[in-house]
């Protein structure tokens, strides 16, 4: 965590109406037109953000572990020497699993039959990312801290007079 701070870690998203729907059309593009299983956006913290498809486990527990094993796989490669780990994939007897760890520092995760070759998973994760690493940039920007001006009477009605 070297060079970190809090404030690179502990960032604000702002998730409008248009963000969700956003999220939810790339996701729901993903399953329906390059053919993954399912689909999910989980935000740095941990927060589930967004789905489509169908998993074999809930979305809190999808989450919490994909944000986990990124935090860990990036401490581990920094022990190494090496860069943040930016894709990570798994391939198992009914799935073919690929982790991506985007710019805005959030993840997405698709799930493919294991038959689906491997390049045409690539151009279709690719175009998912094109999709949704724009919206989540705007949103974290639009989120970040602007301050609060306070002055007398504005403390005196948020603490009351004392």
């Amino acid at each position: 965590m070297e060079g970190k701070t809090a404030r690179n870690i502990l960032t604000r998203l702002v998730v409008t109406a248009d963000l969700q729907a956003g999220l939810d059309a790339a996701l729901a593009a993903l399953v329906r037109d390059e053919g993954a299983r399912s689909a999910a956006i989980i935000e740095r913290s941990g927060l589930f953000l967004a789905s489509a498809g169908q998993g074999p486990v809930t979305e809190s527990a999808l989450a919490a572990l994909v944000a986990g094993v990124f935090k860990s796989l990036t401490a581990l490669s920094e022990l190494m020497g090496e860069g943040e780990v930016s894709t990570f994939q798994q391939t198992g007897p009914s799935s073919y699993t690929v982790f991506n760890l985007l710019e805005s520092g959030d993840a997405l995760v698709a799930s493919f039959p294991p038959s689906k070759p491997a390049r045409d998973v690539g151009g279709a994760l690719n175009l998912a990312i094109a999709k949704i690493s724009p919206l989540l940039k705007k949103a974290r920007s639009e989120g970040a801290a602007t301050g609060l001006k306070l002055d007398a009477d504005s403390i005196d009605s948020v603490l009351g007079n004392l």
